[in-house]
């Protein structure tokens, strides 16, 4: 059957594996469902081999996750499970219909630049028969440091997979990135915006948990790490934020170790506290005599 012949839904399925491959889960017929029950719309996919089949089955999400990359394909990141798809399409009219559709959910414009790029690859991508490819190399750009994407940012950073963290460290070290989200710190707070300062919270705990010395020399400068440990009162599982600036303020809490000089030739442990109590010998006790009356 020729490609004219094709409906235009049609596509391939991708998912992204642990070793950073991705893997073909079939091909099928891609279109927007609602569910009343779920209030929800979803991206299903049909197996074009068995019409009873799903392939794919996943809610829109109103975060800005989704990617246009070149003309064929529409990648994104599920917030809940960490994992990687993508839909290549055969022919790039039915990619832009269902990119259309998705940003007209979004209540966004279809004609906004991707995040990411036009998605760089090349043929030899394992993303075939669209024309397209989704490279795991492509440089990851995060939404701007605005109050209005703290949402997305905070679901970028949460629960990162082992293959995506090197690019996310590089995406938040990338200008004045991560300042600018720690200055955000102080507004939000001033507005008491509680769902605000809960993303805040997670942006940074993710961020920390990354483990990268150059994101904490960057979080741990004098003008910003206080500002960062107020966001990381804000911990949404409890019900009453910490009082860490309060702790660290408090300067009696913190005095300067001063050194202790000893005599030459003194060993700074006694040989004897070297040994724990039960393994020093035990001399039975003196018996003093009695004196006779």
């Amino acid at each position: 059957m020729g490609e004219a012949s094709q409906p235009l839904n049609r596509t391939k399925v991708y998912l992204l594996n642990d070793d950073g491959q991705w893997d073909d889960r079939g091909t099928g017929h891609a279109e927007i469902q609602y569910m009343p029950a779920e209030d929800a719309a979803f991206i299903i996919v049909m197996s074009e081999e068995n019409a009873e089949t799903s392939l794919l089955q996943t809610k829109i999400h109103m975060q800005d996750i989704y990617q246009r990359q070149q003309d064929t394909i529409i990648s994104w990141n599920e917030p809940d499970t960490g994992v990687d798809y993508a839909l290549s399409f055969q022919n790039p009219d039915g990619c832009t219909e269902l990119w259309e559709q998705i940003c007209g959910l979004q209540g966004r414009s279809s004609d906004e630049p991707p995040r990411d790029g036009d998605g760089g690859g090349g043929s030899g991508s394992p993303l075939g028969g669209g024309g397209g490819a989704v490279s795991r190399d492509d440089a990851l750009t995060l939404p701007a440091p605005e109050m209005r994407n703290l949402a997305a940012i905070a679901d970028a950073l949460t629960d990162v997979p082992l293959f995506r963290r090197g690019k996310l460290v590089e995406a938040l070290l990338r200008g004045d990135y991560l300042p600018a989200l720690v200055r955000l710190f102080a507004t939000v707070e001033d507005l008491e915006s509680r769902p605000d300062l809960h993303h805040l919270y997670n942006i940074f705990k993710g961020a920390l948990l990354l483990n990268d010395a150059a994101i904490y020399e960057v979080l741990l400068r004098d003008e910003l790490v206080m500002a960062v440990f107020g966001a990381l009162e804000y911990d949404p599982e409890l019900a009453d934020h910490a009082d860490h600036r309060e702790f660290l303020g408090d300067h009696r809490r913190f005095r300067q170790a001063r050194a202790r000089h000893r005599p030459p030739g003194r060993p700074a442990v006694h040989p004897g506290r070297l040994t724990p109590p039960a393994l020093h010998p035990t001399t039975p006790p003196h018996r003093t005599a009695r004196r006779r009356r």
